[in-house]
């Protein structure tokens, strides 16, 4: 194991020429970050088979797409944080997070198919960071060390990952590794407690069948697929769904479109990264044959953004939670889905926006809370009459993509 001792003291001179709580239940960023124990320091953490050693708490931090942010943001720390590279997706942070993201210096690399970016090492020393939070195929990491400057990378970004199966742990895990690189090992246990009433739970004997978690790169016809190594395994146990991925050794291992079909998952959860989500999933359409899974076919499809899942984070929990709040329930033979088809926008129809409806046993999942009023058109099942009128106060949700869309045409079929 090759060993990267950083003496905090000397790193700016090297590197001149990288959820729910309440306000009431964290400190603030400035408060948490000035109350780093001193004592703490020097500390040691192993990363990617590397041993890096800070003699103090880092004051200016770099991260690579969404990588701590979450984690940093509940210890208190993220203020120490003044650049990023990357594009993420703010939708699943506070407000409090979006906007320190948006506001501090974004650093443009070259683009990995896999998403993500390779930022030169010259770029990250001209801004006198005395810690990168990242992954080691975005960065020269020995170069790094040479300037002075350590790279952090979470074990799932490591090369030699390996794990038989993940599970929160990992999540509570990572939360200490953090505390110990800023020195606030006290708040990462009260962090750790906190999240760990967050993680969802099925209700006994709950079966929500198979699912599939997937990725891909708008414009790249590549596939990948998750097995039980990432945090994907531990999402879809927390939810009653069974990976059909979980005979997979690799973490994230690329897949053809056609063994995907021979699975047919029950259900399909795509993960977006970079860039607007319709493109991830305009890709994900785009391949032959997908559009013949059960899961497509009985819209039991979802798009989430990856953050939400790799690497281990207290983004996991909340992707826990949000897969929670969008999956469609698994009907039995002869229940029914509401789905109003035909939204209208300005004035033009959309089928590519569906609207579900949330009322009583037409209970179905999708994104953002909107209340509308249904006119449906019912097939003669289960003996439902046509022509049925809901009530103005139904709650439903527009999906693909989420937004407070007027439907103006209904129909309910059989789910498989």
């Amino acid at each position: 194991m090759r060993t990267i001792a950083i003496a905090a003291a000397a790193l700016l001179a090297l590197s001149a020429c990288s959820s729910s709580q309440t306000a009431e239940e964290k400190p603030s960023e400035s408060a948490a970050g000035s109350s780093a124990d001193a004592g703490a320091f020097p500390t040691t953490v192993t990363t990617c088979g590397t041993d890096i050693t800070l003699e103090k708490a880092p004051e200016r931090v770099m991260f690579m797409n969404a990588t701590g942010v979450e984690a940093m943001h509940q210890l208190g720390v993220l203020d120490k944080t003044v650049v990023r590279s990357g594009n993420m997706d703010l939708s699943v942070f506070d407000k409090e997070v979006a906007d320190h993201v948006e506001s501090i210096e974004s650093l443009e690399g070259e683009k990995m198919d896999t998403g993500g970016s390779v930022i030169s090492t010259e770029a990250i020393l001209e801004q006198r960071v005395d810690l990168v939070i990242g992954y080691v195929a975005g960065v020269d990491q020995e170069a790094l060390a040479k300037a002075g400057v350590p790279v952090y990378t979470p074990d799932a970004f490591c090369p030699e990952y390996s794990i038989d199966k993940a599970d929160f742990d990992l999540v509570y895990k990572e939360v200490d590794t953090m505390a110990q690189l800023f020195g606030v090992q006290d708040r990462a246990k009260e962090v750790n407690e906190m999240l760990k009433k967050e993680v969802p739970t099925p209700a006994a004997g709950a079966e929500n069948g198979t699912a599939a978690v997937v990725y891909v790169t708008p414009g790249v016809q590549k596939l990948w697929t998750y097995g039980p190594s990432s945090m994907v395994q531990p999402i879809l146990e927390a939810n009653g769904l069974k990976n059909v991925y979980d005979d997979q050794k690799e973490r994230v291992p690329e897949m053809s479109v056609e063994d995907v079909l021979q699975r047919d998952p029950e259900t399909v959860i795509l993960l977006h990264g970079e860039g607007p989500p319709a493109d991830a999933e305009k890709t994900f359409r785009g391949f032959k044959g997908v559009e013949e899974l059960q899961a497509m076919k009985n819209d039991r499809f979802i798009v989430m953004p990856f953050v939400l899942t790799d690497p281990p984070s207290p983004l996991s929990i909340k992707g826990a939670e949000e897969l929670k709040e969008r999956l469609p329930p698994s009907c039995g033979s002869g229940s029914v889905v509401l789905a109003c088809h035909g939204i209208e926008v300005g004035g033009v129809e959309r089928p590519d926006l569906r609207f579900q409806a949330d009322h009583g046993w037409f209970g179905v999942a999708a994104i953002g809370l909107a209340r509308f009023a249904c006119r449906v058109a019912v097939s003669a099942l289960v003996g439902v009459a046509e022509g049925i009128a809901f009530d103005p106060g139904i709650e439903g949700r527009v999906v693909t993509p989420a937004g407070h869309h007027q439907p103006h045409v209904a129909a309910v079929r059989r789910s498989q």
